[in-house]
């Protein structure tokens, strides 16, 4: 396996993303880290491009395969942490008696705090409904063996052909139909989730500079939407490599990745709105 420049330009662009975003939050200038955040994405998709040419081309051996779920296991406790510590600082604020607030939320933010039952309790419905989905996407892949089809596209791919989706038996048959159906409501959802949150950031009575609480509250919904997307764009990437079959029962550890990601923002929405929305409010 020969080494890769990408998880080194991704940690790269990572850095510079934070830190314009930070420079966005002291001086105002938001074009820095739009262009940050493009960057970052431009690598990200050269990045999961030859992953995929990899693993379709058999490079990877069955020891690669458990580095990357490690791999990715250690990832997503990073982002625990990184949540966690937001968490802390919003306990931290909501419990311990502060000189400046004498009650939480803040005086006069009671009449200005979002509304739980509204547009919060359905993005739950729809990230909890997606999550059980991509849950019946799994078990289909899971149920149904495609290795005689990955091993006759990955001689396509190597001729730089593609696979006449008419000749292919399965095609029509109906596991496949609720794999891509599936596909389709996860992906749906996820992106009615980020549609919703972005109106309630607009109509909303207070903004990030609303005192710790506003701070608070933008920044843990704020980051977990912008982990909603990057779930969405592994999501994507993963339909992409199913619909050119890439995956088999044994052999789909991208979607494995993209289902676990998507199910720990899940579970943080589930924090976010038991602690932000309900208790918090």
């Amino acid at each position: 396996l020969d080494s890769s420049v990408w998880p080194v330009c991704t940690s790269l662009f990572v850095f510079f993303m934070v830190l314009s975003l930070v420079y966005f939050f002291k001086f105002g200038f938001f074009w820095f880290f739009i262009f940050s955040l493009l960057l970052f994405f431009f690598v990200l998709f050269f990045w999961f491009y030859a992953l995929d040419n990899e693993c379709l081309f058999g490079i990877f051996p069955s020891l690669t395969y458990f580095f990357f779920r490690i791999g990715f296991i250690l990832f997503i406790i990073s982002e625990i942490l990184f949540f966690g510590g937001f968490f802390w600082c919003f306990f931290s604020n909501c419990w311990v008696f502060n000189y400046y607030f004498d009650s939480w939320p803040p005086f006069g933010f009671n009449l200005l705090v979002v509304d739980m039952f509204g547009y919060p309790l359905l993005n739950t419905v729809l990230l909890l409904s997606s999550g059980l989905s991509l849950t019946v996407v799994h078990y289909f892949i899971l149920i149904r063996d495609y290795s005689y089809v990955l091993k006759t596209c990955q001689v396509n791919r190597l001729t730089s052909l593609c696979i006449p989706r008419s000749k292919v038996l399965w095609f029509e048959d109906t596991d496949f139909s609720f794999i891509s159906y599936g596909y389709f409501v996860t992906i749906f959802f996820g992106f009615l989730f980020l549609s919703f949150q972005l109106y309630e950031y607009i109509h909303s009575y207070f903004s990030i500079n609303s005192t710790v609480y506003g701070s608070i509250f933008f920044i843990l919904t704020g980051f977990h939407g912008f982990h909603v997307f990057l779930g969405l764009i592994m999501l994507l990437f993963s339909y992409f490599r199913y619909y050119n079959f890439s995956y088999s029962s044994n052999d789909h550890v991208g979607f494995e990745c993209a289902a676990w990601y998507w199910h720990f923002v899940d579970v943080v929405w589930l924090f976010l709105y038991i602690f932000v929305y309900w208790y918090g409010s």
